[in-house]
């Protein structure tokens, strides 16, 4: 009988030290998993915090483009001005160009009145 209850004992103890054993996986698996969730949680914070980020860079590139567009539409706006100012130049130029034809003919007619 004493027996029998050595053998029992030594089977309870291989169950207890099989069960510590399970225990101390599981342990260890769960600290794993717990340090997963962590991290999980560090990078969607992290994405967060980078969405901002983002949003915020492309709110102000928006602003740089539109900024941009306001400008090109300027110097469009200064080219048609600046055209249109050197078409005037051009037909001034014309005028006084003829106006010197007109002198010197005027003249040349006055020249010759005066020899006849």
């Amino acid at each position: 009988q004493a027996s029998a209850q050595l053998s029992e004992i030594d089977e309870l103890r291989s169950w207890r030290s099989i069960a510590e054993e399970t225990m101390a996986k599981q342990g260890n698996e769960l600290a794993t998993l717990r340090s997963a969730v962590a991290k999980k949680t560090l990078l969607e914070s992290t994405i967060e915090k980078l969405a901002k980020e983002v949003a915020i860079k492309e709110s102000e590139v928006s602003y740089v483009l539109d900024d941009l567009s306001g400008k090109e539409k300027s110097i469009a706006s200064l080219q048609v001005e600046l055209h249109d100012a050197v078409s005037r130049r051009d037909q001034l130029l014309q005028e006084v160009h003829d106006l010197n034809d007109w002198k010197e003919s005027a003249r040349q007619n006055i020249n010759n009145l005066q020899s006849e």
